[in-house]
Formats: structure tokens, C-alpha cells, sequence
């Protein structure tokens, strides 16, 4: 606080990218019971991976949305519990962040996520199980 960062939580007032697409997708998830908040697109260069990490402690309940947009068959998000390949067909993953995970890209491709923090008003999300 002292250095001048926020919370995610306060990552909520829209900027001028929030148009279009991006828009259409936050208005439908506050409409739905959601909060989001902290929403970027995230890229991971062919080839590219992270590092182990962890987004919050154990205790702290935390997920974010990912809505892949560009994949390839070599990506995947890798956890202790195994890993998944999100695919780019619409759909919307719910992944939980508070444990050791890493994202990893083999393919020959560039992988594009939209990525936001998300809490829902009647805690939704904290009844998903998790494989």
C-alpha cells in the first residue's frame, strides 16, 4: 500500500480498451452476478512458459477467467493436479490461481488469453470443484 499498489478489487473502473468485444463480455458478466476486475490480454510467445507460481496463499480463495483466443495444441495450464489444454472454441475456463500452477506454450504459435479476476455476488465460483 505504502509503494502505491492497489488490490485487484480495485481494478474495477472501466479504461477507454473496454470497448467493443471486451465490453460486450464484462457487461454480460456484471449482468450475470459477476465482478471482474484487472482485465488484460495475456500473450505467451511460442515456446514460452512461466514460472511455477501461485497468485494468492492457499487460504485465500481466488480464480480467474481465461477466454482463450489464439491456442495451439502445445499450450496448456499445469498445475499439481495435472494439466489442460484451454481450447480457443468459445468457451470460458474458470481456473483457480491460489495453488502452484504455470502456463506453458510448446507450439509453434503465440497464445493470446483474455484474462480477468472475477468474484461472483452469490459466490458461485467457491462451489466449483476444481479437477
Amino acid at each position: 500500500k505504502n509503494l502505491g499498489f492497489k488490490k485487484n478489487t480495485d481494478h474495477i473502473n472501466k479504461t477507454e480498451v473496454c470497448s467493443g468485444y471486451i465490453d460486450t463480455i464484462v457487461n454480460e458478466l456484471i449482468t450475470e452476478g459477476f465482478e471482474p476486475c484487472r482485465i488484460r490480454l495475456s500473450l505467451l510467445k511460442a515456446g514460452g512458459k512461466s514460472v511455477w507460481h501461485r497468485d494468492a496463499e492457499d487460504n485465500q480463495y481466488t480464480v480467474r477467467l481465461h477466454i482463450p483466443i489464439v491456442t495451439n495444441n502445445g499450450c496448456f495450464f499445469e498445475c499439481d493436479e495435472g494439466q489442460a489444454h484451454l481450447e480457443a472454441d468459445g468457451s470460458i475456463y474458470i481456473v483457480k490461481v491460489n495453488r502452484q500452477h504455470r502456463v506453458v506454450n510448446l507450439g509453434d504459435q503465440d497464445r493470446l488469453h483474455m484474462i480477468m479476476n472475477i468474484t461472483h455476488k452469490t459466490h458461485f465460483t467457491k462451489q466449483l470443484q476444481f479437477a
